[in-house]
């Protein structure tokens, strides 16, 4: 009985020593394992590497792969000499040495490290990039500026540097970057002038290879016409007393006693042509140079004196801009 044990414990102890000695240790999950290590243009791949193996056409599923070996499960039952084909980054490899000798049917793995050589792949250009806005031959409602936008693919989906000339002297108006295939780019053309026809393209680049757009054109529009600004310095809120303030703001109606010098004030980018001065809705003068004033002076006895004083200002492009406020006036 002794003996049997002995026996049947030194039987184990040389089975596991086996095992855990040779290289083909691996206990297979189904009817056959294949069990290596993969090498990427001679060096060992690192852990999470994604292969996909075939042999005489038919896939061996990925099961692990850690420390520099593979362990992959053969669902073929026909185990003969043929040729192992390798998937690696969507590219196919065959294998260096490309035959193996699976060995016969009775073995549980099989020890067949892979060798594969990546090709780079071709870089194809970007396409041309296609005009998003504004459209070719429209009007651009700004004078001063305008947005360039274009769409991008590359057929490697690639990032590409999406730059912006003016086609009149080849000069760079701007740069988007990392933009990514299938998006557009835009970019803000500053200093534009009015009523002038602009011409321009675009150019992708994917960091080796570039393509040029075909040649757009816009026209900006006339130059809107701001309104000038204008607004009555004096009177001010307070007592005036023959063009002399004497009392700061303190009453609700500015008072006026006597004569005075109303002033305003005009500003325009075209320029002021004239400022026009009125009483109750009567012109009463203009004035064309700065500072704009008119000299308001007697007005009849009335049992309520209140006025209520304008001020309009033309600029050279006939744009207008007033300003009013109500006063009570004496004398």
């Amino acid at each position: 009985m002794i003996n049997k044990k002995l026996s049947t414990g030194l039987i184990t102890a040389i089975v596991l020593f086996l095992l855990f000695t040779s290289t083909f240790t691996v206990l297979a999950s189904s009817p056959r394992t294949v069990y290596g290590k993969l090498y990427i243009d001679g060096e060992l791949a690192p852990n999470g590497t994604t292969v996909k193996l075939v042999f005489e056409s038919q896939e061996i599923t990925n099961n692990t792969y850690e420390n520099g070996n593979y362990v992959m499960n053969f669902l073929e039952d026909n185990y003969m000499v043929g040729t192992f084909s390798v998937c690696y980054q969507s590219l196919w490899y065959t294998t260096n040495p490309p035959t193996v000798e699976l060995g016969d049917e009775n073995e549980l793995f099989y020890n067949v490290d892979l060798y594969v050589t990546t090709i780079p792949q071709e870089n194809n250009p970007p396409d041309k990039p296609a005009l998003v806005s504004p459209d070719d031959g429209s009007t651009v409602v700004s004078s001063d500026s305008a947005t360039l936008e274009v769409e991008v693919t590359d057929p490697d989906d690639n990032q590409m540097d999406v730059f912006f000339y003016d086609d009149f002297d080849d000069t760079l108006i701007g740069t988007v970057a990392n933009v990514a295939s299938g998006n557009s780019a835009q970019i803000l053309w500053l200093g534009l002038g009015a009523n002038t026809t602009y011409n321009w393209y675009a150019v992708a680049n994917d960091s080796q290879l570039e393509t040029k757009s075909d040649t757009w054109s816009f026209n900006t529009s006339e130059a809107k016409n701001e309104n000038p600004e204008v607004c009555i310095l004096k009177p001010a809120k307070g007592v005036y007393l023959f063009n002399r303030k004497i009392l700061p703001r303190f009453i609700r109606l500015t008072l006026i006693i006597g004569r005075i010098t109303v002033i305003a004030n005009a500003t325009d980018d075209k320029g002021i042509e004239r400022v026009e001065f009125y009483i109750n809705g009567k012109l009463k003068g203009n004035d064309t140079t700065e500072p704009y004033t008119y000299n308001w002076t007697w007005e009849r006895p009335r049992l309520v004196h209140i006025f209520v004083l304008k001020v309009i200002a033309y600029d050279t492009e006939g744009a207008t801009a007033e300003d009013s406020m109500i006063v009570r006036k004496f004398l």
